[in-house]
């Protein structure tokens, strides 16, 4: 199962990560594909609807022992940084994987995706509704997102948190401090991706070539003028 949403969120959920980072007036934009991977034999289902971001606030980093529910947790996560337009390491789309785990046989769960720093983390997406089996180590759920735009370079912490979809319950939290994946992940904006291009630069460059060609068609004309007048 796959699905593909567009998100903007209002300017005022703009995330501020850092006192000295650099201001932006772009609307937040995300794009994600969501995919689960099921065990044989399961029965594939339909996700239910997203909520929206604008219902998860804020979460502070020490708000991460918050949770006690021990029927729930995430088992693994892992990252794959894919798109890197202008070469200066910082990415503006990423696969984020990760496998939830219960006590239960089977049971309905939504995600929430924060980018945050070692202060402060902000909603940038929530998945649909997906089912989890036990401790089954292959029905884990892929995210592959893009940053559309509103998002500076910068090295950005990831947390993962798990309701239960039944009655909204926050049942688990995974993030930088229980996987070394989700720390410091350089990421930017696509609109901040762009490949750097110097127009006037290789326009220089070029007419330099063409000048030295021309020079030395010039001194190749002299020489063979000046052996004539010898002649």
């Amino acid at each position: 199962m796959k699905r593909t949403m567009l998100f903007l969120l209002p300017l005022l959920s703009m995330p501020t990560f850092a006192a000295s980072q650099t201001q932006t007036t772009e609307p937040v934009m995300v794009t994600v594909s969501q995919s689960q991977n099921l065990p044989p034999d399961t029965k594939k289902h339909k996700p239910g609807p997203a909520r929206s971001t604008s219902a998860f606030a804020s979460q502070k980093v020490d708000q991460h022992n918050s949770v006690v529910n021990q029927d729930f947790w995430i088992y693994d996560s892992w990252l794959t940084l894919n798109t890197d337009e202008d070469y200066d390491g910082y990415y503006s789309s990423f696969s984020l994987s990760f496998d939830a785990d219960t006590f239960f046989q089977a049971h309905e769960l939504y995600a929430v995706i924060y980018l945050g720093d070692a202060v402060e983390y902000k909603s940038v997406y929530v998945t649909s509704v997906f089912t989890i089996f036990g401790e089954n180590s292959d029905d884990y759920l892929t995210l592959d997102i893009e940053l559309v735009s509103g998002f500076m370079p910068y090295d950005y912490d990831i947390r993962i948190e798990l309701y239960d979809a039944h009655n909204d319950e926050r049942v688990a939290i995974h993030d930088a401090f229980d996987d070394a994946d989700l720390a410091l992940v350089s990421l930017e904006s696509r609109s901040n991706d762009q490949p750097y291009h110097d127009a006037h630069h290789d326009s220089s460059r070029h007419g330099g070539s063409i000048g030295v060609v021309g020079l030395f068609l010039l001194l190749v004309a002299i020489i063979r003028r000046c052996t004539r007048l010898k002649l």
